[in-house]
């Protein structure tokens, strides 16, 4: 199983630094912030079930990175992992609680990496509404699951 981590490991991380080299050339055409984080800073990968991809989300979250979860109890899993690797407290924030308002404020703020754990489990509306909260505020998006 450890071998099938780091493969797994492997795989997101070259997916990420993938993403920043691309979004490095930046079109040369106008899109909103939002359609600009959907076509150029997202990764998205599914390996399937029961594989570590909460694991791998609560092994590597950054300090200026933050997590999505799809409900309350992949909210908890999260912060438990999180706390079980040691890792100061990070924000994990349950999709139906994010409201845009509380971030679009403060442009101060900025992650790195807005990881979204299990998006297939959410429905369009809530993948808009993490779009919409942290375009232009975010560098990168990964969608796990």
């Amino acid at each position: 199983m450890r071998k099938l981590h780091n493969t797994l490991e492997n795989i997101v991380f070259s997916m990420i630094e993938f993403n920043k080299e691309i979004q490095s050339i930046r079109p040369n055409i106008h899109l909103t912030e939002v359609d600009y984080a959907q076509s150029f800073q997202t990764v998205a990968f599914n390996p399937g079930r029961q594989i570590g991809k909460t694991t791998l989300i609560a092994r590597h979250i950054g300090e200026n990175d933050i997590a999505i979860s799809f409900n309350g109890t992949n909210e908890n899993a999260l912060k438990e992992r999180i706390a079980f690797f040691n890792i100061e407290s990070r924000q994990v924030i349950n999709v139906h609680n994010l409201k845009p308002a509380n971030f679009r404020g403060c442009q101060k703020e900025t992650f790195d990496i807005v990881w979204v754990d299990e998006p297939s489990l959410m429905n369009k509306e809530d993948i808009q509404t993490i779009y919409e909260t942290f375009a232009g505020i975010c560098k990168q998006f990964f969608f796990i699951g």
